[in-house]
């Protein structure tokens, strides 16, 4: 009597289980589906390779350090070795095309609105990486009407 018991209630644990689970995947399909819906196209991008053979951060600052004001350290930045390692993390945004943006030789950060778009990589890696093609992770940006 014992055994028949636990049987069943295993066979009943099981079968709520499995209901509960399929109720979870349903609802992640239909959010999914209701996403596609709202984009124009999907913009997929993959890095294979990338090198920041200074170790330094996108506004001059040796990596493995706290970061300082601009103003006061522009000289001492430019001709300071740097040794440690960066970590990796990218902005990808999709945003109008325009040819100043093109021209100019500012190394200023894009800060503004993605109108079309973004996404984040989050930790990429360290310093220089190289990927090969089928091992390379596929970054996928909805790119949606402004």
């Amino acid at each position: 009597m014992g055994l028949y018991y636990l049987i069943c209630c295993f066979i009943q644990y099981f079968i709520i289980l499995t209901i509960h689970i399929e109720v979870i995947c349903s609802t992640i399909e239909l959010s999914q589906q209701q996403q596609q819906q709202d984009r124009l196209a999907t913009f997929s991008l993959k890095f294979l390779e990338f090198h920041n053979h200074a170790h330094r951060r996108n506004d001059g600052s040796c990596c493995g350090r706290p970061i300082q004001s601009s103003s006061s350290t522009t000289i001492k930045v430019e001709t300071e070795i740097c040794k440690a390692e960066c970590a990796l993390e990218f902005r990808i945004c999709i945003e109008p095309y325009t040819i100043i943006s093109i021209l100019s030789n500012s190394t200023k950060i894009y800060n503004g609105p993605c109108m079309y778009g973004e996404v984040y990589t989050g930790h990429w890696g360290n310093t220089d990486i190289t990927y090969g093609l089928l091992e390379a992770c596929v970054h996928s940006i909805g790119i949606m009407h402004p």
